[in-house]
């Protein structure tokens, strides 16, 4: 199984940025055990992927090659939810690596390009072996607003 890295050491942020192009498709792993929860995220862009995952034993951020995803996880597309849906097709302007207080790299943070020279955010927060997801955009657009990670439930 390839190793799983520290996005800071992966350098994660600047290649999502500088080198991966668009945003092509998204999907959500969900383990059997928890299947109210996001437990992987996997990102296509055009010229790179990645699989996000939660360390079970510290709840950081782990990057890793799509092929590397635990085989229990079960994926489904979730390119056109609410959250990802503005994103799709659009470059990363900004990456955030998120590190809390005890110094643990416990999430991530991308901004999406949108026309017009606003940004569409998705924050992924490392908690409970699982991601906590909300986007936000400009406040005129629809799609702004938190996201429950499990449902995708929009509570703007």
């Amino acid at each position: 199984m390839p190793e799983t890295f520290d996005p800071r050491h992966l350098g994660f942020h600047r290649q999502v940025c500088q080198e991966a192009g668009e945003l092509e498709s998204v999907a959500h792993g969900v383990h059997p055990d928890l299947p109210d929860s996001v437990s992987a995220v996997l990102l296509r862009f055009r010229s790179a992927s990645w699989l996000l995952d939660v360390d079970l034993d510290d709840d950081t951020v782990q990057v890793s090659e799509p092929a590397s995803a635990d085989p229990e996880l079960v994926f489904s597309d979730a390119s056109s939810t609410g959250l990802w849906a503005p994103a799709l097709g659009r470059p990363v302007l900004w990456a955030w690596i998120l590190e809390n207080q005890q110094g643990h790299t416990d999430g991530l943070q991308l901004s999406f390009a949108l026309d017009g020279g606003a940004e569409w955010r998705v924050q992924l927060i490392a908690a409970a072996s699982q991601w906590r997801l909300s986007g936000w955009g400009p406040p005129e657009s629809e799609a702004s607003g938190e996201y429950d990670q499990g449902s995708q439930r929009h509570s703007a």
